[in-house]
């Protein structure tokens, strides 16, 4: 997220003005880059699910949080008596110092009045014991002859140190840590979704920039065809060329128009590829945008880097951050294996209670706290308690173990097969850059000279040294290898994107607040040193 705005920002200071009111939007590459980091749904729901690895890690961190319980409790209760229970006998001595039975009424309805005062604290430690303290403070009077209220104190410290299953951080700590480092995860996973859809958007981008290109260049032949026509036109009327060959000019110009109509459906498409990719609302899809730029310019002389052994694939992973979520999603699942394999042992606590009670008589207030007065200890009371529990199946224990070793285990396997996508993907991606501009720099010569093979060919229609059959030949073939360069411009621009993005150059994964993403990261070829290069540290 911190990423995500950072280079939105960054890419802001560096985008041109706006197209001027009135005119057809277009967009330049980091304006598009911008965009799509802005609105892209993509990305947004990413940062949700980053979100959401968040709040699962603060939720598991609360079972650690310091915990306070307090309760006050006031009753009075009226319980009625029995007839029987209403008399109450004894013996005493008389005057005579003689014994004798005494019978004293009571009340006819019991009264109990109870006031309840409880505070405590507790708090799980990482490593498995649990501290808990608490005061409780009772008052009690009834009216069967209480001439003061009885006010009790109880203060006690409690630890609970679980000896087999659940000791020690593995088997404790093992959901926050997990939930923290799956947290890590889908950080890298934005980070990769970013880095993805920037290169979806260059995809995008250098498609309409193609369509255009394809477009302006059919526009040309198809006006080039029409002056054709129009030229043979006024030879048949000047009789200097048979009237059958307007057919096939005709033919031509109908061809041209109808190839023509084709391309302008087809950057429609590539318009509407880029309003998808920079996250253009509903309403604004009928009013796609138009690229601004043009293809980056190839090297003319250097030759682009090619595979350099195992140490390059290496160094592409460690900067591949969907590789880096693998490998933290791993180490997530092994932290939830050991504390599983941990808590096969049977439960066995050990508590230990500390403390100590006292009271005090009367019913003023300060008689309520005054039985923690320690001026009146009385010793301390002391309770040890050792507690085994031990299933005799453990299939709990024993099904979590199962089930966490198997996810252990795909988490490995997810991890090896996307090294190993990652590792082809870099091949693939340097051997068709050398590829595409190898092609590039044969079909840049082949438009040149058809060319001027084309211009040749007119002038000598002029001199009736050519056919009009010959000219139309000739200039298809300039159409096609000029549509050709074209196709090998893009599939170039996207080869140089490609690269960057499959060998982690694209995005730095250690891209912080002050990330800047320039126009060069996008349509350079990397150099070899980078290609070797280890990811920069946050």
């Amino acid at each position: 997220m911190a990423l995500c705005s950072a280079l939105t920002a960054a890419l802001h200071a560096q985008t041109p003005a706006p197209s001027p009111p009135g005119a057809e939007q277009r967009l330049g590459l980091l304006e598009a880059v911008r965009l799509t980091l802005a609105q892209d749904p993509t990305i947004r729901l990413q940062e949700l699910q980053t979100n959401l690895a968040r709040g699962a890690w603060q939720e598991a961190s609360g079972q650690f949080d310091v915990t306070l319980d307090t309760t006050v409790q006031k009753g009075l209760t009226r319980t009625p008596r029995t007839e029987l229970e209403r008399f109450q006998t004894g013996v005493q001595t008389n005057a005579n110092g003689d014994l004798e039975f005494v019978s004293t009424q009571l009340p006819g309805v019991l009264v109990e009045d109870v006031t309840n005062y409880r505070l405590g604290l507790s708090k799980q430690l990482r490593y498995g014991p649990t501290l808990s303290s608490g005061v409780e403070l009772t008052r009690f009077a009834d009216n069967l002859g209480q001439h003061r209220a009885v006010n009790r104190a109880n203060l006690n410290f409690v630890i609970h140190v679980p000896l087999l299953k659940g000791f020690g951080r593995a088997a404790t700590d093992a959901a926050e840590l997990a939930a923290k480092v799956r947290y890590e995860a889908e950080g890298l996973e934005l980070h990769h979704t970013i880095t993805a859809r920037i290169f979806n958007t260059a995809a995008a981008y250098w498609n309409c920039v193609s369509a255009q290109r394809q477009l302006e260049i059919l526009k040309g032949t198809e006006t080039r065809a029409s002056e054709l026509a129009a030229r043979i036109r006024d030879l048949i009327e000047a009789g200097e060329v048979p009237a059958s060959e307007l057919k096939q000019v005709q033919a031509d110009l109908a061809q041209k128009t109808a190839a023509r109509i084709a391309a302008e459906q087809r950057l429609t498409q590539a318009r509407q590829g880029l309003a998808l990719a920079v996250g253009r609302s509903l309403k604004e899809l009928p009013t796609a945008p138009l690229a601004g730029d043009r293809f980056p310019s190839p090297p003319t002389d250097a030759a682009p880097p090619g595979f350099q052994g195992q140490g390059m694939i290496e160094q592409c992973l460690s900067r591949r951050a969907d590789y880096q979520a693998a490998l933290k999603t791993q180490q997530a699942a092994e932290i939830l294996l050991r504390a599983a394999r941990r808590n096969l042992k049977p439960q066995l606590d050990f508590e230990l209670e500390v403390g100590y009670a006292n009271l005090d008589e009367g019913s003023q207030f300060r008689r309520f706290y005054g039985a923690l007065d320690p001026r009146d200890f009385t010793g301390l009371n002391t309770l040890g308690t050792l507690r085994l529990q031990w299933p005799v199946g453990n299939n709990a224990a024993r099904g979590q173990f199962v089930q966490r070793e198997a996810a252990e285990q795909q988490s490995v396997v997810r991890a090896r097969d996307l090294a190993r996508s990652v590792s082809s993907g870099v091949l693939v991606a340097l051997d068709e850059l050398q590829q595409t501009l190898a092609e590039l720099r044969k079909a840049s010569e082949a438009a040149r000279f058809y060319g001027q093979a084309e211009e040749n060919e007119r002038e000598k229609l002029k001199i009736a040294a050519s056919t009009v059959i010959d000219v139309i030949t000739i200039a298809d073939r300039r159409s096609d290898a000029e549509l050709n360069e074209v196709s090998a411009l893009a599939r170039f621009a996207l080869a140089v994107a490609r690269v960057r993005f499959e060998t982690g150059l694209l995005v730095s994964i250690a891209a912080a607040p002050a990330a800047v993403l320039s126009e060069e990261d996008l349509i350079t070829i990397p150099t070899a040193e980078a290609l070797h290069s280890a990811p920069a540290k946050p």
